[in-house]
Order: structure tokens, then C-alpha cells, then sequence
């Protein structure tokens, strides 16, 4: 990898006239270079100076969560992210069972993981595991089904959100 934009994109089009099934993934660090190297044939281009800034910004907002996610098929892309929701003073959750809280099927989101009280994590909790109102969630979906979730939050369950 070179530090030039004029370096990386003269490689990225040298290997794309070798092989044109290459996947290839460019580094840039000029604004507006990024459209130039997905037509020299790049399939993913990263900035690392927005890159780095975006992961310390999520890191400050969400300190248990790294990194989120995109799923790209040739029909469809599905960003996915994660956040932290605390349910502190929230009587709908307590004590309910995650299988019973309807977060799956009214709001179409995972829960990845729940951090306790104590700043323990349990990853992936089994169904049964049951919610109460001192734990944060990780929760896994679309950007439209965490902003769902946390309007429903907002009217009236109390819910935390870590923004």
C-alpha cells in the first residue's frame, strides 16, 4: 500500500487489467478520490483518516460495541448495526423472558448480548434468559428497526438509549 492516491490508484487499475474477477479494496485519503477508484475497478475503497474517526466516535458512543456490519448481495445491501439500549426503569421488561418480550417480532432486531449491572456480558442469551430493568442490550438490526425500537421507547417505557 502506498501513501499517494495517484500510487494506490495507478496499482488498483494495473490489478484490475490483470485479473477482472479481483476483489479488489483501495486505500484513499483524498475527499472525492473514492468515486475514482471504484471506477479504476476497486470493489470497497477505505479512507483510514475517516475510518479511525468513525471508530472513536462509536467507542465513545457505545464503549461495548466495535464495529458494525453490511451485507452486500448483487440484489440487496443490509446495513446492520448494533447499539446499547439500557432498560433501566422499565416495567415492561422486568423480569420477562427475552422469548416473551417481543423485541424479535415487533421490532425485527437480535439481541446479540446483555450487559448486567455488574458489567458482565452474556453473549447470545438463551430465551428464557430473563430481562430486568439495570441491564443494557445489544441489539442487532436494520438502522429503521433500532430507530422503531427506540421511538417506542421514547413514549413512555423509559428506556435509556446510549446516543
Amino acid at each position: 500500500m502506498f501513501s499517494h492516491d495517484t500510487d494506490n490508484l495507478f496499482v488498483t487499475m494495473t490489478a484490475k487489467t490483470m485479473n477482472q474477477e479481483l476483489f479488489i479494496i483501495s486505500r484513499y485519503s483524498e475527499v472525492g478520490n473514492a468515486v475514482k477508484f471504484v471506477r479504476a475497478g476497486a470493489k470497497k475503497v477505505v479512507n483510514p483518516y475517516e475510518a479511525g474517526g468513525h471508530k472513536i466516535s462509536q467507542l465513545l458512543i457505545a464503549p461495548y460495541i466495535e464495529d458494525s456490519m453490511e451485507i452486500k448481495t448483487p440484489s440487496r445491501t443490509l446495513d446492520l448495526l448494533m447499539e446499547e439500549i439500557k432498560i433501566e426503569n422499565c416495567t415492561k421488561y422486568e423480569q420477562v423472558p427475552i422469548k416473551l418480550s417481543r423485541i424479535r417480532e415487533d421490532f425485527q432486531l437480535l439481541i446479540a448480548g446483555i450487559v448486567h449491572g455488574d458489567d458482565e456480558i452474556t453473549f447470545n442469551p438463551d430465551p428464557e434468559t430473563k430481562l430486568n430493568c439495570s441491564q443494557t442490550l445489544m441489539l442487532i438490526g436494520e438502522k429503521k428497526s433500532l430507530r422503531k425500537f427506540k421511538d417506542y421507547g421514547r413514549r413512555g417505557t423509559n428506556l435509556t438509549f446510549l446516543e
